[in-house]
């Protein structure tokens, strides 16, 4: 038997165990140092402490390693960090908005038990109202299932005193609305019981915007007096500043007595607080049993129902807002593709590199987490640069949706967007990283040994692995060009829709009459003339008109109308008033289609009369002809005698170019002050002018001012504007789409690039040999764009079935889209094929350049 073996110290040139863990890479000692790796003494023990030290001191090492690896190659480096910032930039600055709209829309206590209550009246086609006073209160007191419910509505009215006179949006609430948002103040206290009552001090609640603007941020604020609408009221707090419970939070809170014998002013917009035992399923039966008891009661009951307050906000905007950040994450998905391909790329430069570490003993593991690391440190600093991108995308983004996004002021980047933007690039960096470290840690020392890094036999599956890479990129990039496509598509079809007006050469403005000033209709009617004689005398104005909802910008008034000719117990149907002076559809260009327009003589005194729009008169006549016919306007005093329908007016589309015209009816402004319930004193006015509208601002203003310079003036702006500001949500997601889309389409003509340029260096000595056997520069340069091309026709192919899934998906958010529309498509393949030979043109030149003679030499 042999000699039991001698325990042996470790040879000079040889590291010991826990000096490789050191290393954190199995060097030997004799390429320990060319690699960073240090000779350390053996630790004591072997517990879990020294290998914890070890691990961390081997990380820190490979750190090291990898910072100057990829601080040697500046170039690449640069553009990899470059890549990064944008995908986790444009991914972080989108998820700043889903964040605080779809995930967190509401900075309120326990928000999922908060529902918004409405009623409805099915018989007038009028789906969803507000609240009467008497339906409010008679629901809050005989409900259950609510811990507390609150009511408001918001109202124009003029801030005056201390600087220009500037109209707000003003929140008149129940006391108990305070208890179910439980916002609290930071200067001062809210609505309280009792400062809803009739006779109470009249008292006021400053939003937190209001407080920094109009009153500098003041700390003396509470106890102010200040004048709304011509009356004093005492400021008693400001409150906090992500206090944004609607979708357009007022500017001010002032409480509101209710009139419990009101059953027909439906105004209010109510929100409640379910008990914590409360299901959600549990409020519609009972509201059912409620509403049954009132019929028992009252002549006139409706049905009512109730909408998740979360859902009320979020609801408009959370598929598009979806669809958008499932565009930004498929750009995160390309950018961190590129990188991926920049990696394998550059790790086919470094084969030797990598077969000599694996010859000293470096693990496969230790060279895939030497390459992640590399991976992972430019991902942290293309997230560090992509927090400046993330900051001016959102910039922009917020410019394009406000208006069309709620609580726009709560947008921003917080900690959950930041730790977001953290998982973003650990994710992208470990994605970008992973597969070309794994093709790259194993290399084949049969040819580093024999001198043919060129030729490695691996070198075809890692071109394989970066040819499927563009595939999928250009995959991911027809499916956001063709989303683009529909969406511009469609917006361009709405810019070509008939308005039913015409809103070039058109300035409008809003004012609002204070009720202390204004107390009565006739002093609003004398006004309105004053106003309308001043107007038209402007120099350059061709005509003046005041309507009280200017279309395409103001949600208008609901009556209810009917007559004689319906069947027998019908219900009335619901229509928008429109309520008008003489000279309106002149000014605004809306076609009288049949009958007379209104005249002077249309005076409260004279003959009631009415105007219908198409839609209005097919709903009330069908195909019979409306002139002639008498109105009965449920809201109007006395109700008899009828209105008398003298015209047919072109349709409008009030509601914005991407609506259907709503049912409407005009009256004339001063027999509607005299004759229908409610004064208006919220007026737009209309100036058609022979000049750049522009131009007549100033004039307008002066114009105003010279009858009450208490008066505010808002919304200054062209009808042009009022238009275009009306597609502003379908302009705001076609131009976020695009520029994904363009962002996609440059990564994948930049991934094509990176592929075809490795191509031709890899295959430099075969197409030298090429040519030299007698082919034609321009045969290389086509076999190179041909390459190109087949990879994207591939990704087109796979790109275009994904696109097909996208009709289901964009239904909401596209006007007209009923099936797949063959035009975007070929567009889109045009518009790929175009960029892909573009990308790919670059190479094959490069390829067809090559100097047969060089390459002869070489072999």
């Amino acid at each position: 038997m042999s000699p039991p073996s001698r325990a042996r110290r470790p040879s000079r040139g040889t590291l010991s165990a826990s000096e490789t863990a050191v290393c954190g890479s199995g060097h030997s000692a004799a390429g320990a140092s060319a690699f960073g790796c240090k000779r350390r003494g053996r630790t004591s023990g072997h517990g879990a402490v020294a290998r914890f030290v070890l691990s961390l001191t081997g990380m820190f090492d490979d750190t090291r390693h990898a910072l100057r690896s990829l601080v040697r190659s500046p170039g690449f480096s640069l553009v990899a960090v470059l890549t990064f910032a944008l995908g986790i930039g444009a991914t972080t600055a989108i998820y700043s908005v889903v964040s605080r709209i779809v995930l967190r829309p509401l900075p309120l206590d326990e928000p999922d038990r908060l529902v918004t209550v409405w009623t409805s009246m099915p018989d007038a086609k009028i789906g969803q109202l507000a609240v009467a006073h008497a339906e409010y209160l008679d629901y809050r007191a005989e409900s259950a299932l609510l811990e507390d419910a609150g009511a408001y509505t918001v109202q124009p009215a003029t801030l005056t005193g201390a600087g220009e006179p500037v109209k707000l949006r003003v929140g008149w609430s129940t006391a108990s609305l305070w208890n179910v948002v439980r916002i609290p103040a930071v200067l001062g206290r809210t609505l309280a019981e009792g400062d809803d009552v009739k006779g109470a001090e009249p008292v006021a609640v400053l939003s937190y915007g209001l407080w920094r603007s109009r009153f500098g941020a003041d700390p003396d604020v509470v106890g102010r007096m200040i004048e709304l609408d011509g009356a004093p009221r005492r400021v008693i707090g400001v409150l906090a500043a992500s206090f944004d419970f609607t979708q357009s939070a007022p500017d001010l809170w002032i409480p509101y007595a209710l009139d419990p014998t009101r059953r027909d002013n439906h105004h209010l917009l109510v929100v409640a607080r379910m008990k914590r035992t409360t299901n959600f399923a549990q409020l519609q039966p009972e509201m059912d049993a409620i509403v049954a008891h009132w019929a028992t009661l009252y002549t006139h009951s409706h049905p009512m129902f109730a909408i998740p307050m979360r859902e009320l906000v979020v609801g408009p905007v959370r598929k598009p807002l979806t669809v958008l950040f499932g565009a930004a994450m498929l750009v995160m998905l390309l950018c961190a593709a590129n990188v991926a391909g920049l990696l394998l790329a550059r790790g086919e430069g470094r084969q030797r590199e990598h077969a000599v570490r694996a010859a000293l003993g470096a693990g496969q593991w230790s060279l895939v987490r030497g390459l992640l690391l590399e991976s992972l440190l430019l991902a942290a600093a293309g997230g560090l640069l992509g927090l400046l991108v993330a900051r001016a995308t959102l910039a922009g983004i917020l410019s394009l949706g406000r208006g069309g996004l709620p609580a726009v002021g709560r947008i921003g980047l917080d900690v959950p967007v930041l730790l977001f933007a953290f998982g973003v690039a650990t994710a992208a960096g470990v994605l970008a990283g992973l597969a070309p470290a794994w093709r790259l840690s194993r290399p084949d020392l049969a040819s580093i040994v024999k001198g043919s890094g060129e030729r490695l036999s691996s070198a075809p599956a890692r071109q394989r692995f970066r040819s499927t890479l563009v595939v999928a990129e250009t995959a991911a990039a027809v499916v956001l060009v063709a989303g683009s496509a529909l969406l511009a598509r469609s917006l361009l079809a709405l810019t070509r829709l008939d308005p039913g007006l015409a809103p070039d050469h058109v300035l409008a403005a809003q004012i609002t009459l204070p009720r202390t000033a204004y107390p009565g209709a006739s002093e609003v009617a004398a006004f309105y003339d004053r106003l309308l004689e001043r107007l038209g005398a402007l120099p350059g104005a061709r005509s003046a008109a005041l309507v009280n909802s200017l279309p395409m910008r103001d949600e208008g008034r609901l009556i209810l109308v009917g007559g004689p000719w319906q069947p027998p117990n019908a219900e009335p149907l619901g229509v928008q008033v429109m309520m008008v002076t003489p000279s309106y559809f002149e000014t605004l260009g809306t076609r009288v289609l049949h009958g007379r327009r209104f005249t002077e003589a249309d005076r409260p005194g004279a003959a009631r009369v009415a105007a219908v729009n198409e839609t209005a008169a097919k709903a009330l006549f069908g195909a019979a002809d409306p002139l002639g016919k008498p109105l009965s306007i449920v809201q109007a005093q006395p109700r008899e005698p009828a209105f008398e329908i003298v015209a047919v007016v072109r349709d409008v589309r009030t509601a914005g170019l991407g609506s259907a015209p709503s049912p409407q009816v005009y009256l004339p402004l001063r027999q509607a002050l005299a004759e229908i319930r409610g004064v208006t004193r919220n007026v737009s006015v209309a100036l058609r002018t022979a000049v750049e509208p522009a131009t007549l601002s100033g004039p307008l203003r002066s114009a105003i001012w010279a009858l009450d310079p208490n008066l505010a003036i808002s919304n200054v702006e062209s009808m042009d504007s009022v238009v275009a500001a009306s597609l502003g949500p379908q302009r705001f997601q076609a131009t976020l789409l695009g520029s994904f889309a363009a962002l996609a389409l440059a990564l994948a003509a930049i991934g094509l690039f990176g592929l075809l340029a490795n191509v031709v260096g890899l295959r430099r000595r075969e197409f030298g040999i090429r040519l030299a056997l007698g082919a034609t520069p321009r045969q290389i340069h086509g076999l190179v764009l041909r390459q190109g091309l087949a990879l994207t026709g591939l990704g087109a192919g796979a790109g275009l079935v994904a696109a097909a899934g996208l009709w289901r998906l964009t239904q909401g958010l596209l006007f007209g889209a009923g099936r797949p529309d063959p035009v975007s498509l070929a567009s889109t393949v045009a518009v790929l094929l175009a960029v892909a030979a573009l990308a790919a043109s670059v190479p094959a030149r490069r390829a067809a350049a090559v100097d047969p003679a060089v390459t002869l030499r070489e072999e």
